[in-house]
Parts: structure tokens; C-alpha cells; sequence
């Protein structure tokens, strides 16, 4: 997570110098999201590809 904040604070420069504005609301809305794609997508998807090959969709 420190990860996902430190990669959108290291791309503020270039959204501020090519859009000429910065919404707060994208760092907020990662913290959110992140924590539920990993703890429930990634396995939802990870159940789907090994059980594809057996059959059981």
C-alpha cells in the first residue's frame, strides 16, 4: 500500500504539468481499492485458472 501512495505522489509533477490540475481523490480512492483487488480478486482469479483445466467453471 506505502507503495501504490508513493508511486502516485512520484507522478503529481507530470499530472499537474500535463493536465494542470490534481485530484486528491485518486490516492484516496488506491487505498481503497487496492487492499480488495488483493484480498479478493487476485484469489477469485487464481481459482478460476487452476480450475479452468479440470473443467469446473
Amino acid at each position: 500500500m506505502i507503495s501504490s501512495v508513493i508511486a502516485s505522489l512520484a507522478t503529481v509533477p507530470y499530472t499537474i504539468y500535463n493536465f494542470n490540475y490534481f485530484s486528491i481523490s485518486g490516492i484516496i480512492t488506491n487505498l481503497i481499492a487496492i487492499p480488495i483487488a488483493t484480498l479478493i480478486i487476485i484469489p477469485f482469479g487464481i481459482i478460476y485458472v487452476l480450475s479452468t483445466p479440470l473443467g469446473i467453471e
